[in-house]
Parts: C-alpha cells; structure tokens; sequence
C-alpha cells in the first residue's frame, strides 16, 4: 500500500514538474514577446523623434530660403542713386548707368556653380591694342584664390577710352574682390587679386557715368566709371577706392 501510495505521489510530483515546465516555458515566450513588443515600441520611438527632428530640419531650412529668396529679392530691388554716393568728392555729379559690350575688347567671363572661366579673342583687334603682349587664346580659364563664394562677376571699365578692365567679383559674404586684366592676360596672374577696402555689405555692381564740374561749375566733360551698391542703396565709386590705377 505505502508502495502504491509512494508510486502516485511520484506520478502527481512529476505531472506537476511537467505542468510548472510548461508554464515556465509559456512565461518565457511572454517575456519575450513583451521584451520583442518593448524593443518594438522603442524603435517607433525613436522613429517618431526622427521624423520630429526631420521635419524640424526641413522647416527651418524652408524658412531660411524663403528669408534668403525675400533678401535677395529686396536686394533685387535696390537700384543706383546718384544722390546716394559715399565716395562723392566735390566737382563730380553721377548721372544714370551706361552698358559697355565687352565682346568688344575680345573678352568674355563666365560664371559657373561658384567659379569663373575667362575667355579672350587674341585676333581681336582691340584686344590686340589693350594687351600687345597677349597671343595666347584662353578657353575658360579659371580664376582662383577667392576667399568666399562668387555671385556675381563684372567687367569694370574706367574713363573715356576703351582700357584694360579691372574685373570685379561680388561676393556671397557682401565684400568685393578685383583681379587686374592685364596682369591676368599678359602675365597669367589668374588669382583674385584681393578685396576692395572700405565696403561692405554689398549686394550690386553697376557701371555709371560721372561729370566732372570746375569751380565756376562748367562741365569738364564725363566719363564712365563703376559703383558698389549696398543693401542701404548707399554707392561707392571704385576709381575713387583706386580701382582705376
């Protein structure tokens, strides 16, 4: 009897092993399917926060383009005032901006995601008188050494004949840079030659025609010359910062 009593204890001790087994092993793939489910939810998380941080990203830069497209269109807008001359000395009235062909010295310049290429037509007859020493055809040749962006670029001619240009970079911080033509092309000095002192802020280069006065006020004649405009819509004469040198 005690060993028939002995023999079903042990069967219901192992039936109950066998039960605690199972739900131990139930409990565990819970466990995982929570650890699985947690892991989940934290990846989604974190892609929430992501997409947050992405569109947060995107807006600011939608709204720094849209600042940037309504500056330059307000830079757009700023046109040359006679009236408004920083670099005015007495004798000297600005009048209205003229456009020079620059095909006609044999020259072209173009500007190119940031970088610019001179072109020149050595055959050129005026060419050949503005710089005797030039023979060699430049295909786009590039010109370096900047120390910010490029914008725009500009051919600057001073005076009443037609002369080696100086040509003037605008650039993307407001500053100004030059590099000579004839230094350019007959030396193959194809570096900027530097920033213009005294401006800043810049957002325009305009070629203009300036009348010089004597002391009883007669006009002595015109000639052209070139001006850096500001956001302000202030000018200032680059041959009177010794551009025309």
């Amino acid at each position: 009897m005690k060993k028939l009593m002995t023999a079903i204890l042990l069967i219901c001790i192992i039936a109950l092993m066998v039960v605690t087994l199972g739900l131990c092993d139930k409990v565990q793939e819970k466990e995982k399917d929570l650890i699985a489910q947690e892991e989940k939810m934290k990846q989604i998380e974190t892609r929430i926060v992501e997409l947050e941080e992405n569109k947060t990203t995107e807006q600011n830069r939608k709204e720094q383009e849209v600042s940037k497209e309504t500056e330059n269109l307000g830079t757009l807008n700023v046109k040359f005032d006679p009236n408004k001359i920083k670099t005015k000395t007495e004798g000297m009235k600005y009048k209205n901006k003229i456009q020079y062909v620059d095909s006609i010295t044999g020259m072209s310049i173009t500007l190119e995601e940031g970088k610019v290429y001179l072109y020149t037509e050595p055959d050129n007859q005026t060419h050949k008188e503005i710089f005797p020493k030039a023979t060699k055809k430049l295909e786009g040749q590039e010109i370096t050494g900047f120390s910010s962006n490029i914008v725009e670029v500009h051919f600057a001619y001073f005076g009443t004949d037609v002369s080696p240009a100086k040509i003037v970079f605008l650039m993307e911080d407001g500053t100004v840079e030059y590099a000579d033509s004839k230094k350019i092309i007959e030396n193959s000095e194809f570096v900027s030659a530097g920033k213009i002192e005294g401006i800043s802020n810049i957002v325009k280069i305009e070629s203009v025609e300036v009348e010089y006065y004597d002391e009883t006020g007669n006009s002595e004649g015109g000639v052209g010359t070139n001006v850096a405009i500001d956001k302000e819509g202030y000018a200032y004469d680059l041959s009177e910062l010794g551009l025309n040198k």
